[in-house]
C-alpha cells in the first residue's frame, strides 16, 4: 500500500521570478484508467488490466500525454495531440516526485536490459533527436548531417544519426565538448564561432539546431546544400530571421520539432536495448533536483541528469 504523502519539488509561478520548493504533498491516487508509478508499477486504476501492468514492472511515460482521439492521435501523430493540453511536467504533474500518476494508454514498454534511469532519459532527451532526424530530417544512409549544439539532446542526436547511417558533424562554440562527442560517433568536430573553418566543410542535407537562437538558425540555414532540409529543435530564442529568396532558390525546407510520437519511443527503446545508442546518464536523488536544475542553468551539466526517488 502506497502512503500518504511523498516528497515533490514544486514550482510556483510569480514575480520578479517563479520558485521551485521541496515540498511534502499527496500521492496521487490513480483514476480508473491510471497507473501508479514509483519508478515501477506499485498500484493500478479499477478498468486498468492488473496482469498485464504488474506490480514491479517497468513503463516509460509518454510525456505528450496523448488523448488517443484528436485527428492528429487518429493519424499516428500524437505528439501534436490538440484534444488533451495537460502535458506532464507541462500542466500536469511530472516526474520531479516520488509517485506519478498516468493513463495507461501514455505508457510504454520498456524492453528487457535497459535500465528504468536510461529510460527516463530516452522519453525525451534521446526520443526528441530522433523524430528530428529520422521522421522530420528523413536521414538516410551517405546524408551528410550538421548537429548544432552539443548538450544533452545534440550528443544523443549525433548518436542517432549514425545508427541512421549519416557522416555527422558536430559543432558547438564549447570545444570541451568534443572528447565525448568524438567517444559517441561523430565524424568531425568544429568551432561554430571559426566562420573560416565552417565555410570549408560545405553544404549539408540535414542540418538540425538543438540551441535554437537566431545566430545558430541563420548558420544552420547557410549551411544547407540545395534541397536540404533544417530541423529547429532548441528554444532558445523567441524570433528566427533569414533570407527567404536564398532558401528558396535552393528549394530547401524548415521545420520545428517537438517531443516525439509514442510510436518512435518504442522504437528509439529497441535501439537502446540493442546498444546503437548509448544515453550518458548521471544519477542524483530526487532530494537535490533544485540543485540539478540550478547546474542545468549553469551549463554545468554535460549530458543528461535523472533524478530518482
Amino acid at each position: 500500500m502506497s502512503p500518504l504523502t511523498m516528497l515533490a519539488a514544486v514550482f510556483t509561478p510569480g514575480t520578479p521570478k517563479p520558485t521551485i520548493s521541496m515540498e511534502s504533498i499527496a500521492v496521487p491516487i490513480p483514476s480508473r484508467n491510471e497507473v501508479l508509478l514509483k519508478g515501477e508499477v506499485v498500484d493500478v486504476g479499477e478498468d486498468v488490466s492488473k496482469e498485464y501492468y504488474s506490480d514491479g514492472s517497468i513503463w516509460a511515460v509518454h510525456g505528450p500525454n496523448a488523448c488517443g482521439h484528436c485527428g492528429q492521435c487518429r493519424r499516428g501523430h500524437d505528439n501534436r495531440c490538440v484534444g488533451n493540453r495537460l502535458q506532464f511536467g507541462l500542466g500536469r504533474g511530472g516526474g520531479y516526485a516520488e509517485y506519478i500518476a498516468v493513463p495507461a494508454s501514455s505508457l510504454v514498454k520498456i524492453p528487457e536490459g535497459v535500465p528504468v534511469e536510461i529510460a527516463a532519459v530516452v522519453t525525451d532527451a534521446v526520443l526528441t533527436p530522433y523524430h528530428a532526424l529520422k521522421t522530420l530530417g528523413n536521414v538516410r544512409a551517405s546524408d551528410r548531417v550538421l548537429v548544432i549544439g552539443l548538450g544533452g539532446l545534440g550528443l544523443n542526436g549525433i548518436q542517432v544519426a549514425k545508427s541512421l547511417g549519416g557522416f555527422v558533424v558536430g559543432a558547438d562554440i564549447n570545444t570541451s565538448k568534443f572528447d565525448l562527442a568524438k567517444q559517441l560517433g561523430v565524424d568531425q568536430c568544429i568551432d561554430s564561432t571559426d566562420q573560416k573553418a565552417m565555410d570549408a566543410l560545405g553544404g549539408f542535407d540535414v542540418v538540425v539546431d538543438f540551441v535554437g537562437i537566431n545566430a545558430t538558425f541563420q548558420l544552420g540555414i547557410k549551411m544547407l546544400k540545395s534541397g536540404g532540409r533544417h530541423i529547429s529543435v532548441g528554444l532558445s530564442g523567441k524570433e528566427f530571421s533569414f533570407n527567404s529568396k536564398a532558401l528558396l532558390i535552393q528549394e530547401g525546407s524548415f521545420q520545428v520539432a517537438y517531443w516525439g510520437t509514442s510510436w518512435e519511443l518504442r522504437e528509439v527503446l529497441d535501439l537502446v536495448a540493442a546498444g546503437k545508442i548509448k544515453p550518458q546518464v548521471e544519477v542524483k536523488p530526487l532530494s537535490e533536483v533544485i540543485q540539478c536544475l540550478e547546474a542545468l542553468r549553469e551549463g554545468k551539466v554535460l549530458a543528461r541528469q535523472v533524478v530518482v526517488p
